[in-house]
């Protein structure tokens, strides 16, 4: 039983377009499940957001070998409030 393992079950409800992501992203990742494809997206985003609002920067590496800068700005506005 889940309870036993202090998880509580949510149900989500998304659109056709979000499925076929959260499907594609299951595929590309060698994810098990849709769950473990949200658990990870989650721990990615919180990992981002707390990094920003310390001050971090996050840049990727474009293939064409560019560095770039993520920005996003609902994580922008979360480090203002945090101010």
């Amino acid at each position: 039983m889940a309870a036993d393992k202090g998880l509580r079950k949510i149900q989500f409800s998304f659109t056709e377009k979000t499925i076929g992501v959260l499907k594609k992203l299951k595929t590309n990742t060698g994810a098990s499940s849709f769950a473990e494809v949200l658990r990870n997206a989650i721990a990615f985003y919180y990992f981002v957001v707390f990094s920003m609002i310390k001050g971090a920067t996050i840049q990727f590496l474009t293939p064409e070998g560019e560095i770039k800068e993520l920005i996003l700005p609902l994580i922008l506005n979360a480090k203002k409030r945090e101010d």
